[in-house]
């Protein structure tokens, strides 16, 4: 979907947008600079302790596998009850910031909203992601596409640069509020984007690799993304499990604010092991070039073709390495079929894992536009 959705027939440009939750707390976090030497932790902070006297020095470089990545660094200053809010809320936060996207654009165009709609079109596909702070945050590619000839219109469409600061303007304009007057005596909060925004345009010879780059997000699991691998239907289950103390704590807090009346409309309990978010992994605007049915269809339209007997048999490069196994003294064919079809396993791995590293090189040197910190941004 990611690359037909972003092949020809555009009149415009692509943009790929990055968008990061807030502030919730200074967390551990893993920056590695551009030229791929790791940066201790939190080595030399303004501040050496908070209000509540926990330390805020951290020597450490944290790898992807340690427990403390992405947890804060004093718990009582971390806003658990926010974060779990801000995640619930943050779907709705992208609904107004693509509104506020379109609009911007077009005040940068001098062209009221109506004209804008006329002339310009402005599409998404949205891929969500789960930070180790245990906040969700999104990379978005934006087609913006003149839909009728109008040259003027039509030239400052292809000035990047414009566009580019009309999207980052929308994007700082962007406020939600989900009026929770009830759920607190006197609360009151605003959500925004965190301060690592990015956007930039993307040329057609990079838009193959930005599409397998956003497809990894979509084979990564909520396990992997550091929650839970399934719903929770006993919270103890969770508390008593082996999952880093951060984790627990806001699967914790989603799960004590369903029981408030004000929060129902959020289920926080079903979208506990989420953090609070219940949004789905992939979404798009209603006229995104490729849409999900079409790829259905696509499937079912491959899967007819390809239905004849012929088809399902090996090619007969599989066979020759079968026979040249054979021949290396393996007695029964089946065993070297099985020896042949490991090893072809085996290439594929090493083929991937050859692609994950080029993309985790080009995600610390910002070519996707990505945090620089890896999965945690540096508060």
């Amino acid at each position: 979907m990611f690359r037909e959705g972003t092949k020809d027939g555009q009149r415009g440009n692509i943009y790929f947008l990055t968008l990061t939750a807030p502030s919730f707390g200074s967390p551990h976090h893993n920056r590695v600079e551009r030229d791929g030497k790791a940066v201790p932790c939190h080595a030399n902070p303004k501040v050496e302790k908070c209000i509540h006297g926990s330390s805020l020095v951290c020597g450490k470089i944290h790898d992807q596998k340690d427990d403390d990545l992405g947890s804060p660094l004093c718990t009582q200053c971390f806003d658990y009850e926010n974060a779990v809010l801000w995640n619930a809320c943050s779907a709705k936060l992208w609904h107004v910031t693509i509104i506020q996207i379109r609009r911007a654009i077009a005040k940068k165009l001098n062209l009221t909203e109506a004209k804008f709609r006329k002339f310009v079109k402005v599409e998404y596909v949205k891929v969500a992601e789960m930070q180790a702070r245990c906040l969700v945050h999104f990379h978005v590619l934006l087609r913006v596409d003149l839909i009728a000839d109008n040259p003027e219109i039509e030239k400052a469409l292809s000035d990047t640069t414009l566009i580019s600061n009309a999207i980052l303007s929308g994007v700082k304009d962007s406020r939600f509020n989900p009026k929770l007057s009830d759920f607190k005596s006197g609360y009151k909060v605003e959500f925004a984007w965190g301060d690592q925004i990015k956007v930039r345009p993307v040329d057609s010879d990079e838009l193959p690799k930005l599409a397998r780059y956003l497809s990894k997000y979509v084979t990564k699991s909520i396990a992997d993304s550091y929650g839970m691998p399934r719903r929770i239907s006993n919270i103890a289950t969770v508390l008593s499990s082996s999952a880093p103390a951060h984790v627990k704590k806001m699967i914790q807090t989603a799960w004590k604010l369903g029981d408030e009346p004000a929060l129902k409309v959020f289920k926080l309990p079903k979208w506990a092991h989420e953090f609070g978010f219940g949004g789905q992994v992939v979404t798009k605007s209603h006229q995104f070039p490729m849409s999900f049915g079409e790829l259905r269809q696509n499937r079912k339209d491959w899967a007819i073709r390809n239905r004849s007997a012929s088809t399902l048999l090996p090619d007969k490069e599989f066979f020759k390495e079968v026979k040249s196994i054979v021949h290396r003294g393996w007695k029964f064919i089946g065993d070297a079929i099985i020896v042949a079809s490991l090893g072809r396993k085996r290439a594929q791995m090493r083929r991937d894992a050859r692609e994950a590293r080029d993309y985790e090189a080009m995600e610390r040197n910002g070519e996707f536009g990505s945090d620089e910190s890896g999965d945690v941004q540096d508060e």
